[in-house]
C-alpha cells in the first residue's frame, strides 16, 4: 500500500497544479476599435471617442484593455477594464480620446489581455490587438452603379444641348 500511495499522492499534486496554471493558448474572441454607433472605419477625428467592441470571449468576464501610441514609442496612454454580456460579446465602452491637434494618420492600437502566462520563467501578457488612427472625416465614394449613371447623365445633357441649337430636330 505505501508503494502505492507515493505515487498517487505526486499524481495528485501535479494535477492540482497543472490546472491551476493560466492557459497560455490563444482566445477565439475578436475585438475592434469603433466610432459611437459601432461602425469599424479605423479613423478617428481629432476630438472623436474611441470604444472598444468585440465578440467571442468567456460570458460575463472582465478584461483589461491598454490604449498604446504606437508611433510615440508604444507608450500606453490609457487602460481600464471591459466587461463581456451574457452572450460573450463585449459591451461597448469608450476607452480613449483622439487628442485635440493630432496628426493625420498618427497610430494608436488596443490590446485586449485575456491572460496572463509565465514563459521561459517571465510573465507574458496574453492579447488580443486592434490599430486605429487619427485623421479626418472618410472621402464618400460613389456607389458602383453611380460612375455609368453619371456618364449618361452627361452624355443626354451634351446630346440636348446639341439638339437644341440645331432647332430641337
Amino acid at each position: 500500500m505505501k508503494n502505492l500511495l507515493c505515487p498517487l499522492l505526486f499524481f495528485v499534486l501535479l494535477a492540482s497544479a497543472v490546472h491551476s496554471m493560466p492557459v497560455c493558448s490563444g482566445s477565439s474572441g475578436a475585438i475592434w476599435a469603433s466610432h459611437q454607433n459601432g461602425s469599424r472605419y479605423d479613423y478617428f477625428a481629432p476630438g472623436e471617442d474611441v470604444y472598444l467592441d468585440g465578440h467571442n470571449f468567456r460570458a460575463s468576464t472582465s478584461y483589461t484593455y491598454e490604449v498604446l501610441d504606437i508611433d510615440g514609442g508604444k507608450v500606453v496612454v490609457a487602460s481600464g477594464t471591459v466587461s463581456t454580456d451574457a452572450a460573450g460579446r463585449l459591451i461597448r465602452k469608450k476607452i480613449w480620446t483622439i487628442p485635440a491637434g493630432d496628426y493625420q494618420g498618427h497610430k494608436y492600437r488596443v490590446d485586449l489581455i485575456y491572460a496572463t502566462c509565465m514563459r521561459s520563467g517571465k510573465p507574458v501578457k496574453m492579447s488580443k490587438k486592434d490599430s486605429f488612427y487619427a485623421g479626418g472625416v472618410p472621402i464618400p465614394e460613389f456607389p458602383a452603379p453611380a460612375g455609368p449613371v453619371l456618364s449618361l447623365m452627361v452624355g443626354f445633357l451634351l446630346l440636348g444641348g446639341r439638339r437644341w441649337k440645331r432647332g430641337g430636330s
